[in-house]
């Protein structure tokens, strides 16, 4: 109604509950509207619409519609590493973080079902969203720790993910 904003969060907050009680259906299509109306917002590439098309990516795995999130995730790769900010906002950081952590999951499923192309994929988006978080983490003026250390964790996540999915080089290049 008059606040679109206020209703594309209410619906996402709606989402999430739906998806934790297992209600997926609900929640794809609750997700789907809030999503609609914050790209209508604020365009596709924004973190927050990023952030709602993660959200239901990870429904679409949830119901095991791997065809369905796959083009969601990439969509989201391509859209942070279109970014050219060389310190993301809280909102960006979020979403580079969750996204990199998401892939490197992604990388481990795939590895286990054997598909290993995907799974090698996935990590090589993983380290390459999570890259340049990493440098401007360490890099601005007052990073706490915790948060510099976490996304150490993320990024050295996404280099094994990237290094055991590598077959072809020997153990000691990976």
């Amino acid at each position: 109604g008059e606040n679109p904003s206020s209703m594309a969060a209410s619906l996402n907050y709606l989402a999430s509950v739906l998806r934790e009680s297992g209600e997926l259906d609900e929640a794809e299509v609750t997700i789907g509207e809030s999503l609609a109306i914050t790209r209508r917002l604020f365009g596709d590439s924004h973190p927050i619409a990023l952030r709602r098309e993660l959200e239901l990516a990870l429904i679409q795995l949830d119901r095991n519609h791997q065809t369905a999130a796959r083009p969601l995730l990439q969509h989201a790769v391509d859209a942070v590493l279109a970014w050219t900010d060389p310190t993301p906002s809280r909102a960006a950081s979020d979403v580079m973080a969750e996204l990199g952590f998401r892939l490197t999951e992604e990388t481990r499923r795939h590895w286990d079902q054997g598909e290993s192309a995907y799974a090698r994929e996935c990590a090589l988006n993983a380290e390459r969203v999570l890259r340049p978080l990493v440098t401007a983490r360490e890099t601005s003026a007052a990073p706490t720790d915790w948060i510099v250390l976490w996304t150490r964790s993320l990024y050295a996540g996404a280099l094994i993910a990237v290094a055991s999915t590598d077959l072809e080089k020997p153990l000691a290049e990976r």
